[in-house]
């Protein structure tokens, strides 16, 4: 398959996810369970992120499992990749998509389940289809893979709210939240952000099909606490 036609596959499989959000119960986050799964069932979370990083869909997985293990993920790497994942954005924005590559590997390496990692890897694959199709070829089982990854973790997100202030999305960094915005509701235009406690709300330019509210609101439990443990570093 053509790479550019594997990369469009990512915004028609989350359009169909996005639609089969609204038939589907919403799943909230139970954080204190989360960490006391992590602290207690350490072995069963990482199992649990195996499952959801392998190559091929895991089925047998249920929703509670799969938010287990991509917030539980949050717990065990600790935003330890952070500081790489901005190290990646500075590399987009400058266009060295080689590096763009490496980072985003090293970043999967601490935690498989970073999106935004996972983005930049898919950003890197777009670059190679523009601008070297001789070797976009080599790589298109790793698109696949990658894509793969993105939309389980993109429709794990939805799981959990319906970007209500009532019930708002959860996520594990300020990223997320964008990517999330670009990449689930297929909305760019972005007007503001406003931190509401442990939620934020990004007031958005635009509306579709697939969101058509105003806000979009963002429980942002766990980027507080990565927040917190990074001043106590200090």
């Amino acid at each position: 398959m053509d790479m550019k036609k594997i990369l469009i596959l990512l915004f028609l499989s989350v359009n169909l996810m996005i639609v089969a959000q609204t038939e589907r119960p919403i799943t909230p986050v139970d954080w204190d369970y989360i960490r006391t799964e992590v602290e207690h069932n350490p072995q069963r979370v990482k199992t649990l992120v195996e499952r959801m990083a392998l190559l091929r869909m895991d089925s047998t997985m249920t929703s509670q499992d799969r938010i287990l293990a991509f917030f539980g993920q949050s717990y065990i790497s600790c935003g330890e990749e952070m500081n790489v994942c901005r190290d990646m954005k500075d590399s987009l924005r400058c266009r060295k998509m080689e590096v763009v590559s490496e980072l985003a590997d090293s970043i999967l390496k601490v935690n498989p389940l970073s999106l935004d990692a996972l983005i930049g890897k898919l950003s890197y694959y777009s670059d190679l289809a523009n601008n070297h199709p001789d070797r976009s070829w080599s790589v298109e089982e790793d698109v696949k893979k990658t894509l793969l990854r993105t939309e389980l973790i993109l429709n794990t997100i939805a799981m959990t709210g319906d970007g209500s202030k009532i019930h708002p999305f959860a996520i594990t960094c300020v990223a997320d939240e964008y990517n999330f915005i670009r990449y689930y509701l297929k909305i760019s235009n972005i007007k503001g952000q406003a931190f509401l406690g442990d939620t934020d709300r990004i007031s958005l330019g635009e509306s579709n099909e697939f969101y058509k509210e105003k806000n979009v609101y963002f429980d942002i439990t766990r980027c507080l606490e990565l927040e917190q443990k990074g001043f106590s570093r200090k």
